[in-house]
Order: C-alpha cells, then sequence, then structure tokens
C-alpha cells in the first residue's frame, strides 16, 4: 500500500466521521446540516472508491469500482450547489429549477 491510498483512506474516514457528526449532532433536522452531511459522504465516497480502484487485483474487482468512481462525483456540484442555496437562506426548487438545470448540465 502506497502513501496516496492511506492518504486516500484518511481522507474517506474523515469526511465520512464528519458527515456522520454534523447529521447526528444537530437539534433538528435542517436542510444546511442534510446537505452538508451528504456533501461530505459523497467526497468519502469518492476517495474510498479510488482506493478500491487503485487496490483492484481482478479486472472485474477494478471495473465495479471503476464506475462507482465516475458515478459519485456527478453528483458533488448538484449537492454542493444545494448547499450554497441552504447557507444562503434561498428556497431553491429541486424539480426544474436552477439546480436541476446546472445538474443536468453536468451529466451531460
Amino acid at each position: 500500500m502506497d502513501f496516496i491510498n492511506i492518504f486516500l483512506i484518511i481522507i474517506g474516514i474523515t469526511n465520512l466521521f464528519l458527515a456522520l457528526i454534523i447529521y447526528f449532532n444537530a437539534k433538528q433536522v435542517e436542510k444546511i446540516n442534510l446537505s452538508f452531511s451528504l456533501l461530505a459522504l459523497n467526497v468519502s465516497a469518492w476517495s474510498l472508491s479510488m482506493t478500491f480502484f487503485r487496490m483492484a487485483d481482478h479486472q472485474v474487482t477494478a471495473l465495479v469500482a471503476l464506475k462507482i468512481l465516475y458515478l459519485v462525483p456527478i453528483f458533488i456540484p448538484i449537492i454542493f450547489l444545494y448547499f450554497i442555496y441552504s447557507f444562503l437562506e434561498k428556497n431553491p426548487k429541486i424539480l426544474g429549477g436552477f439546480p436541476a438545470k446546472i445538474g443536468i448540465l453536468t451529466w451531460a
């Protein structure tokens, strides 16, 4: 195991704990806590899937990890934009609004 994999594991575990702490320590479920927790979970899944891809011994394992590695970052800009809107206390429309259009643009 090289240093890059060790750092990716540290980043993944740190973001996972950050997401869990922010989500479960909130007194009430707010949009800002939920959106930041989802963002940290996506970053955690991205770094851990990159670690699994780099450590894969078989082609099937590498292919599954690679699909996850390319699928998870699609949602990062969408969730980050929703986090910004909820942080600024705007009322974003998920379906048909600006975040959905940005999500479609990042999907294409």
